[in-house]
């Protein structure tokens, strides 16, 4: 084997002999284990032989080991690869927290058996003795969930250890859920590869330990009883078994105030690191003073800071440059590269969308970009008068200086873009450098509101107006039969008369009785006596126009207007009569409907009548027909 990476060291050195003293490829990870991180950087060619300690393909890398020197390598898509493969792997080296590998292919040439584990403790983990090693590590389960990776569909188990020395994340590759909840408060052994959890300055703000499965762990002690089953405490008493030893030690730091908010924070930066120190001081600190600082590490989330920080400013003036950055430059999160801008000092500009005032803190949203992020200057604390804020128009293109902050540490994902906040350290970190346009988004949004209303009104006024069209359609028209009723009809027979009578025309009406409805009433009920009303309402509608006047003026009685024919209204009449029985016939009445009908013309020779004098003449001719109907039975 030792001839095929020879063989392939030297296909690769001859492939190099066109360019000037092209480095010969590093055949061992003993070779590539010894680069400092700036001969890593210069892409040096690497053929190697190792094994394979943990393998994650579907978010792009692995973790090999030879002869104790192991490697983070970062992989193209490949075929699933195995704990104990043996693998000969050609790429080319690249600076990061420790030089890695960015593989160009990676070959399989046989299983065989795993690198012995090393026992490791978590001060020898944060130091970054064993990054990338197999490690075993003594620990007690805390949390056990499962969760997705942020990069493809894939289900694992995340489980949050508690060591003698602090917390440690581990990750499982197992969607069984069968035994998380035996794993809780549980003592354990487990093993896997230990790498560093970092910020986007390649910051470690963690540790991270990576296992390959369920049977890398090893329960030494059970939890003495489930979770479930212990009794409820009340939410304002948890703090009675809160119990906490700290044994972290003080570090003391040194760079510039770039940030100060008394009895909250103070950010100092060093060249292109920087540090979120919480404190509890209110002496008065310069921004700009070089100072040191002591507290206490605490990382929470992706993001490292000081605890119980104590400041000591030098009084020595110099002040740092804002790096002037794009809203990309400030929100993609890389832990991969040293080139992130959490807690710096940026210069960045945007177009002002609105502003507010809160009790503690002024706001600005700006978009940047085309995307948005909120600019905030906390307000001094005592009791001296606000002063106002400073009023910017809308869609005013600004400057903004201030701090890079991450709005929520829990959720970064590495490679992707996080949301962020400008904190300002006066109102002068806001400046305007072009005014806002007439046409801004306020007037626009102004012109529509006012467009809006507009609608509105006359949404309104057209509502009203049919509803009062309805309230006279309503008011004029029979509900059961959808002719018009009594009113209705003497509306508009009043107009039709008074128009004839001044284009000396005429037409004919015609009153209509329903003969013995009474007994329909009685002998099929009410709900059958309406039906028929409405059969002869819909013969009415087959025999005449639309433009006739139909109309129910009683119970069982209806009138209508209509143009004289040009044969007899006799004609007229059977025409109705047949129509009511066909209707009959069809809906399958139990009963016969016959009408009492009585027809007048009327013409100007009746012009001293008026609709009523005429409508009771029809009744009398009506009522005429009814009797002699009732004498030839």
């Amino acid at each position: 084997m030792k001839r095929l990476i020879s063989a392939i060291a030297l296909v690769l050195g001859s492939a190099s002999a066109g360019w000037a003293a092209a480095p010969a490829p590093l055949t061992t990870l003993q070779a590539v284990k010894a680069l400092a991180n700036a001969e890593a950087s210069m892409d040096l060619p690497v053929a190697f032989e190792a094994t394979v300690t943990y393998f994650r393909g579907y978010e792009g890398y692995m973790f090999v080991q030879d002869e104790g020197y192991p490697i983070y390598l970062r992989i193209p898509a490949i075929s699933p690869l195995a704990p104990g493969d043996r693998v000969l792997v050609t790429g080319k080296t690249e600076a990061s927290f420790h030089p890695i590998v960015v593989v160009s292919s990676v070959v399989l040439l046989h299983h065989g058996a795993l690198p012995k584990p090393v026992p490791a403790e978590f001060n020898e983990l944060t130091r970054g003795l064993y990054d990338s090693r197999l490690v075993t590590l003594h620990a007690q389960v805390r949390s056990a969930d499962l969760v997705v990776s942020y990069l493809a569909p894939v289900q694992y188990i995340r489980l949050e250890l508690l060591t003698e020395g602090g917390h440690i994340e581990a990750r499982l590759d197992s969607p069984d859920t069968g035994g998380l909840e035996k794993l809780l408060d549980a003592e354990i052994e487990v093993t896997g590869v230990a790498a560093g959890l970092f910020d986007d300055k390649m910051q470690q703000t963690g540790i991270v330990l990576f296992v390959s499965g369920l049977a890398d762990v090893k329960i030494l002690k059970r939890a003495g009883a489930s979770p479930w089953s212990q009794p409820v405490a009340p939410m304002d008493r948890i703090l009675v078994d809160y119990h906490l030893r700290d044994l972290t030690p003080r570090v003391r730091v040194h760079g510039i105030i770039t940030y100060y908010q008394p009895n909250l924070a103070v950010v100092l930066q060093d060249g292109r690191k920087s540090l979120w120190i919480a404190t509890h001081t209110r002496e008065p600190l310069q921004i700009g003073d070089q100072a040191d600082a002591t507290g206490f590490p605490n990382a929470q989330g992706r993001l490292m800071s000081l605890s119980d920080g104590e400041i000591q400013d030098s009084r020595i003036f110099k002040p740092v440059t804002p790096q002037s950055a794009t809203w990309h430059q400030l929100a993609f999160w890389s832990t991969t590269s040293p080139d992130g801008h959490q807690n710096d000092l940026v210069s960045i500009e945007g177009q002002v969308v609105t502003d507010v005032r809160e009790a503690s803190q002024d706001e600005y949203v700006l978009a940047s970009d085309g995307r948005l992020f909120t600019a905030i200057y906390h307000h001094p604390l005592g009791p001296g008068a606000l002063s106002p804020m400073m009023e910017i128009p809308l869609g005013s293109k600004v400057r903004v200086t201030g701090i890079c902050a991450v709005v929520e540490s829990y959720t970064i994902n590495p490679g992707e873009e996080v949301p962020f906040n400008i904190l300002m350290r006066s109102p002068q970190d806001i400046l305007v450098i072009k005014n806002a346009p007439w046409w801004t988004a306020s007037h626009a949004m102004w012109v529509v509101i006012l467009l809006i209303l507009v609608i509105l009104v006359m949404s309104v006024w057209l509502a009203v107006v049919r509803s009062q069209a309805r309230l006279r359609v309503m008011t004029v028209t029979d509900p059961l039969t959808g002719l018009h009723n009594r009113r209705g009809f003497f509306l508009l027979a009043e107009h039709q008369w008074q128009l004839a009578l001044r284009k000396k025309s005429s037409f004919l009406l015609l009153y209509i009785d329903i003969d013995r409805f009474k007994e329909i009433n009685d002998t099929f009920g009410h709900k059958e006596g309406d039906k028929a009303l409405q059969d002869v309402a819909a013969a009415l509608r087959e025999c005449f126009r639309t433009t006739d006047i139909l109309a129910r003026i009683g119970g069982d009685e209806f009138a209508l207007t209509t143009d004289v024919p040009p044969d007899s209204p006799k004609i007229l009449e059977e025409r109705l009569v047949n129509a009511v029985q066909q209707i009959t016939n069809k809906t399958g009445r139990p009963y016969q409907i016959s009408l009492s009908i009585g027809i007048t013309r009327c013409d100007d020779s009746l012009g001293a009548l008026s609709i009523e004098d005429l409508l009771a003449r029809a009744d009398a001719l009506m009522y005429e027909q009814k009797r002699k109907r009732k004498n030839s039975t």
